[in-house]
């Protein structure tokens, strides 16, 4: 191959690659498309911390941040509980004496901490 042969071979390979350098710097200049953010929430949020109702009902089940659920037995006693609590087809009294008699049953069984 001749000499000159081997120069313009060269410089269309020196060509080719400035082509595809400046091809590959463009496309990682160009700004990326993004998504919208999504719309605000028209409800308004509620309240992390609003204040309870303190009444015959909250006062008999005030034992139940004291059962002791890790030890065998006494999740039993936090479930009847938060059923009992949350049950709205019974009337108060007899709500607040089911509870009464829960918390009385799992400070029996050892089941309530001091």
């Amino acid at each position: 191959m001749s000499m000159t042969a081997q120069t313009a071979r060269s410089v269309l390979k020196c060509a080719l690659m400035a082509t595809v350098a400046l091809s590959l710097a463009a496309s990682a200049a160009a700004p990326v498309a993004t998504a919208a953010p999504p719309p605000k929430p028209t409800t308004p949020k509620p309240k992390p911390y609003q204040t309870v109702v303190q009444d015959d009902v909250t006062s008999a089940y005030e034992y139940r941040t004291r059962i002791l659920a890790g030890k065998p037995g006494c999740q039993r006693y936090a479930t009847e509980s938060d059923t009992a609590f949350i049950d709205d087809k019974i009337d108060r009294a007899s709500k607040v004496a089911l509870i009464k008699r829960i918390g009385a049953e799992a400070g029996a069984s050892g089941c309530l901490a001091p």
